[in-house]
């Protein structure tokens, strides 16, 4: 069996400020960085065998945090990172909406249609992560598996094993700050076991929500 276990960065500073990170980079916050200990504590005597993060700090230091005093592999890859959002990156989504409410509404409803000025399609990221995901799979067999990425990525990869569409991208569960979602893979297929899992969390976090 191959265990693959995806799970998002903690919180960051530009989650709260409503920010579209995208390609662009904010620290963790305090709550963030608690985020990731209460991950590390929930999995701390958990095999894992190595850990992939993007490139960007926000998923790395949650990757560091993730493997604290174990002797895991921490591998960075471009490939995980973040949809790029072009133009908005860096912009408050209240800010986007206004500005150009019907590129917001086709970002929101129709992600299948939209693309950022400069930036990438949903379709074109959900190609990158999955080609990343079956490379990492493969070299991987009978391993333990952790991926530290992104909010966005993370729902296009696990649509892809769910045979959901990219207009469902924004469909429930929300995944938070350091959610765990947990593919099992054997010779017959795999089974998904966790979705967005917070089990972890010792308080809440509603103000997390960004890209």
């Amino acid at each position: 069996m191959t265990d693959l276990y995806l799970i998002r960065h903690g919180q960051t500073k530009w989650n709260l400020e409503k920010r579209i990170q995208g390609n662009m980079d904010s620290p963790l916050t305090e709550l963030g960085q608690k985020q990731a200990r209460w991950l590390y504590e929930a999995y701390r005597d958990c095999q894992i065998d190595v850990i992939y993060t993007s490139t960007l700090d926000r998923a790395f230091e949650t990757a560091k945090i993730l493997r604290g005093d174990r002797e895991i592999e921490i591998i960075r890859l471009d490939e995980l990172k973040e949809i790029h959002f072009g133009e908005w990156e860096g912009l408050e989504f209240m800010q986007l909406k206004e500005k150009n409410p019907e590129a917001f509404d086709a970002f929101r409803f129709t992600p299948e249609t939209f693309r950022a000025e400069g930036g990438e399609t949903f379709t074109e990221a959900k190609a990158r992560v999955v080609g990343a995901a079956e490379e990492i799979l493969e070299k991987n067999r009978g391993r333990k598996v952790a991926m530290v990425i992104h909010g966005a990525i993370l729902k296009l990869l696990m649509g892809h094993y769910m045979d959901l569409g990219i207009n469902q991208v924004w469909e429930e569960p929300v995944i938070r700050p350091t959610s765990v979602s947990h593919i099992r893979f054997n010779d017959s297929g795999y089974e998904i076991l966790k979705f967005g899992d917070v089990s972890h969390y010792r308080e809440t976090d509603e103000n997390s929500f960004g890209i």
